[in-house]
C-alpha cells in the first residue's frame, strides 16, 4: 500500500460473512469493491472493513473507481450504470 510506509500484513484466516469476488480498486489503494451475491460491498483495503454495502436484485457485472479514488462507477447485468460516492454513503 502506498500509504502505508513499511511493512503491511493482513489476517488471512479472518472471514467475512458473505463471499465476495473483487471488481475494482481505487487509484489511491484505499478502496476495493467487491461484488456479492446479492449486491455489492466497498471495503477499506487496509482494515478489511466492509464501509459501504447494497443489495440489488440484478447482478453487477463491472466496476470502476474514478481517478478522485471516491467516486465507484458499476455495471449490472441489464445494462443499467450507477454511479455512486463512496464517502457520502459511508456517513
Amino acid at each position: 500500500l502506498p500509504h502505508a510506509g513499511g511493512l503491511t500484513s493482513y489476517g488471512l484466516a479472518a472471514a467475512r460473512r458473505a463471499e465476495g469476488w473483487p471488481l475494482c480498486i481505487s487509484p489511491d489503494c484505499r478502496w476495493m469493491a467487491c461484488r456479492t451475491e446479492d449486491g455489492f460491498d466497498v471495503m477499506d483495503v487496509a482494515s478489511g472493513d466492509v464501509v459501504f454495502s447494497r443489495d440489488a436484485d440484478v447482478l453487477v457485472t463491472s466496476g470502476a473507481f474514478a481517478a478522485d479514488g471516491k467516486t465507484l462507477v458499476l455495471g449490472t447485468m441489464d445494462g443499467v450504470v450507477e454511479v455512486w460516492d463512496v464517502l457520502e454513503k459511508m456517513a
